[in-house]
């Protein structure tokens, strides 16, 4: 494994600081919640203005330029791409998001080389390096693809395959950890793997893309980091940005009103109306429950005789004074809680109160239902 040597720590730092107060429009990054799944902790489609120097993370990372990288639309995988050209990157601070211990994750990305890795040389893709002894990184030799990962000197990672020798064309690559088998895939074609049970280290750095120490001339897009091993066998590059799932569309229930049927006020139901028709003739009998207040009276409910000091006439020639009051009858015959309704004349079920103490007792009188069919 080629050592690659960085700049220090502290002086990135700094660096970092005085670029974000000269140019704050820098640090201004998408929402979050546009990854295309949980799993993701760093996506950068590479997207924006030609040009641009804002290199928007879906995860809302920040990330500054180091250099002359840019936004351009010239050499795209899809839409626009970041271009590496004079020994440039783009960094990152450090995060807890890359810190995988021994848990699955995937390297994945889009590249193309616009000059070509010459022999014994490397172009870094991702590194995060802590010193020259603790490092993380993916690069590229004149002939290989390699993943390494370095603890106190001591190499724990390292996993390589062959490069497809063709620098000029679009390239997808993944790294990707499942359990204790690290994969290496160019294209969707595994060229190498490696099984190893450490545990990766906690980097104290920040992650680069791109890297003056070991220079990338060309063009990157799609750049993710995801906590999850997405492939585990040979796989067919997506042919598309990595977009945020679709949100799924909720329906609200449209409830119609019905109308409630109006009841009388003379007229209480207690049940339901069990309607029956005699044979033969059209005769309709229907028992409607009520509770009809008759004060002020000394009626008899079966010869609608009586009388009282106000009220309504009845068909005998009585007084009755109803709570509420009766409706007025049809063709002269007396009504208690009377209504038309649908061609038929209804007589409602009366309670008389003969006691005058303005309650119902079973020993007070009452009276039945009839309906006539009027057409």
């Amino acid at each position: 494994m080629k050592i690659i040597r960085f700049l220090n720590p502290r002086t990135i730092l700094f660096a970092i600081l005085i670029v974000l107060l000269a140019t704050p429009q820098l640090i201004f990054a998408r929402p979050l919640g546009l990854v295309d799944d949980a799993n993701t902790v760093v996506l950068l489609h590479m997207d924006g203005a030609e040009g641009s120097t804002q290199f928007n993370d879906e995860s809302g990372k920040v990330w500054v330029a180091i250099g002359t990288p840019r936004i351009t639309a010239s050499t795209a995988r899809f839409g626009q791409s970041l271009e590496l050209a004079n020994d440039d990157s783009i960094l990152a601070l450090d995060t807890d998001d890359v810190y995988f211990a021994d848990g699955d994750f995937t390297f994945d990305f889009w590249v193309m080389f616009t000059s070509p890795v010459g022999s014994g040389e490397t172009a870094a893709v991702f590194s995060q390096e802590q010193d020259s002894n603790n490092l993380m990184n993916i690069t590229r030799s004149s002939t290989t693809w390699d993943f390494a990962v370095s603890s106190a000197g001591v190499e724990l990672i390292s996993l390589t395959g062959m490069a497809n020798p063709n620098f000029s064309l679009w390239t997808h690559i993944a790294v990707v950890r499942d359990g204790d088998t690290f994969r290496l895939f160019e294209n969707g074609t595994q060229i190498g793997s490696a099984i190893d049970t450490d545990s990766l280290p906690n980097f104290a750095a920040p992650l680069y893309i791109g890297l003056s120490a070991a220079p990338l001339h060309g063009n990157l897009d799609e750049f993710r980091i995801s906590r999850i091993a997405r492939w585990t066998s040979n796989f067919t590059p997506s042919g598309a940005p990595y977009a945020a799932p679709a949100a799924t569309p909720t329906s609200t229930a449209t409830q119609t009103a019905t109308a409630a049927p109006t009841i009388p006020p003379s007229l209480t139901p207690t049940g339901t109306l069990p309607i029956s028709t005699p044979s033969p003739g059209p005769i309709i009998i229907i028992t409607v429950p009520a509770i009809i207040t008759i004060n002020d009276t000394n009626e008899n409910a079966n010869t609608n005789t009586g009388s009282g000091s106000s009220g309504t006439s009845s068909a005998a020639g009585g007084f009755y004074a109803l709570t509420p009051a009766a409706w007025p009858g049809q063709g002269g015959v007396a009504v208690f809680g009377g209504l038309s309704c649908g061609g038929y004349y209804i007589r409602a079920r009366v309670y008389v109160d003969d006691n005058q103490d303005k309650m119902m007792s079973p020993a007070e009188g009452i009276t039945g239902l009839q309906t006539t069919r009027t057409r």
